[in-house]
């Protein structure tokens, strides 16, 4: 009968996500229309996305259009297909779980939010058996979404760091209770929304996050017998704690420039007959749109940056404004360029490009804070006196005559205003 179940984890959608200002729908939808071909083409059994399905708690109607086409299409074409979809930090659970009466008509099982009982947590919401195209279980899925901290008992029933703890203990409950509805040849998933010791992060993506705070979460909380751990939240994919069988499948888009280098992919898991993992591999996701950085690595001066710029090479034909490289631009400043961005426009003038970011490098900018009147607190000192130490640190120069007049003709007016003013601005 050959292998028993195929399984695709995936997570980190960011569905209406903008990338500074410029829309990312046709880009989000060339991947689904992907995701849905592939889903057919490997006769895919279950589908995991582990969490941020939406970037915003809110999401445009563009965006769940794009959601529910995704759902009705995989149902047209797998009717058998099961998919799962777990709340993220970026989800709102009402918002997720409210399409459910529609979405058990498709094979969808939607859990926003930890689902709690009158004696505990709601079981029968949380697993979820997974069953293969003939009908035959292969596995039980756990579905724990993204942890709050009011999803968690009080801190004074443990030691030590109360939101770990508080994680472990909803985890080592679902094991227990797992245990209990395990069968034979059977495996056991598990998902989760988390960040965990060691992942590597993106700069400008991602937060830290557990319940809110900033604590990194052991992958000691999966024990070995753990079939595998779909997990979401990190935008690179990768195994936790060197464990093949614990990972983050990543987003399957760049989410900022800094993120153009990850290789953006879905994990294949296929099930043997005994619920056991024969093979697992990762499906890289086709890029659309290309992100480039000028340089590549580093700062060039701006006026290597804006020649680079000038003769920067781009596809032909034009594939569209939608589908325009987004570009990141890194200059060496040694002092103000108060008409930098309009530089930078005119270098791109007329080329098919987005421009998605600008960062600047100083001679100063990487030393720590000036060390003066330590004695004194902040508000001793007078602005001014910060302004032209802070531009001296990262320009390396002291700030012209001019430019501190204008400061002081925007400070001093806020600071000596009546109080119930500044309250009011």
């Amino acid at each position: 009968m050959g292998f028993g179940m195929k399984i695709i984890h995936t997570a980190d959608w960011h569905l209406g996500h903008e990338l500074h200002g410029f829309s990312r729908t046709q880009e989000q939808g060339a991947f689904l229309q992907w995701l849905s071909a592939t889903l057919h083409e490997q006769e895919v059994d279950v589908l995991i996305v582990a969490g941020d399905l939406f970037d915003t708690v809110n999401p445009s109607s563009a965006a769940q259009n794009q959601l529910y086409q995704f759902i009705r299409t995989n149902h047209q074409n797998l009717p058998h297909l099961q998919t799962v979809l777990i709340g993220g930090n970026h989800d709102s659970a009402n918002r997720l779980e409210a399409p459910n009466p529609l979405f058990h008509t498709f094979g969808v099982h939607s859990l926003g939010r930890l689902p709690k009982g009158k004696s505990g947590l709601d079981w029968e919401k949380i697993f979820i058996p997974l069953q293969d195209k003939n009908g035959q279980q292969r596995a039980i899925l756990a579905a724990i979404p993204y942890l709050r901290p009011g999803d968690l008992p009080p801190p004074s029933q443990f030691e030590g760091d109360p939101l770990i703890e508080g994680v472990r203990w909803i985890y080592e409950q679902t094991l227990a209770e797992a245990d209990k509805r395990m069968g034979p040849n059977c495996g056991l998933i598990l998902t989760g929304h988390c960040y965990m010791q060691g992942g590597e992060i993106s700069q400008l993506s991602e937060r830290r996050i557990i319940g809110g705070g900033e604590q990194a979460l052991p992958a000691s909380l999966f024990p070995e017998s753990v079939t595998y751990v779909a997990l979401g939240h990190l935008h690179r994919g990768q195994r936790v704690g060197g464990r093949e069988r614990v990972r983050y499948s990543g987003s399957p888009l760049p989410l900022s420039v800094t993120e153009r280098d990850y290789c953006h992919a879905v994990r294949l898991i296929t099930l043997d007959d005994g619920g056991q993992i024969a093979k697992q591999t990762s499906l890289k996701v086709p890029r659309t749109v290309p992100y480039l950085r000028v340089p590549s690595r580093g700062a060039l001066p701006l006026a290597q940056a804006l020649a680079a710029l000038e003769a920067l090479p781009l596809a032909d034909p034009d594939p569209g404004h939608d589908f325009w490289p987004f570009l990141e631009v890194a200059i060496q400043l040694t002092g103000p360029e108060p008409g930098l961005r309009s530089q930078i426009d005119q270098a791109l003038a007329g080329k098919p490009v987005r421009l998605a970011g600008i960062r600047t490098e100083t001679p100063g900018q990487q030393r720590p804070l000036a060390d003066v009147a330590r004695e004194k607190s902040l508000d001793e000192i007078e602005p001014g006196a910060v302004f032209r130490l802070l531009h001296q640190q990262r320009f390396n120069q002291a700030p012209e005559v001019a430019l501190c007049k204008a400061f002081d003709e925007i400070v001093i007016p806020l600071i000596n205003a009546d109080p119930t003013t500044k309250e009011r601005s």
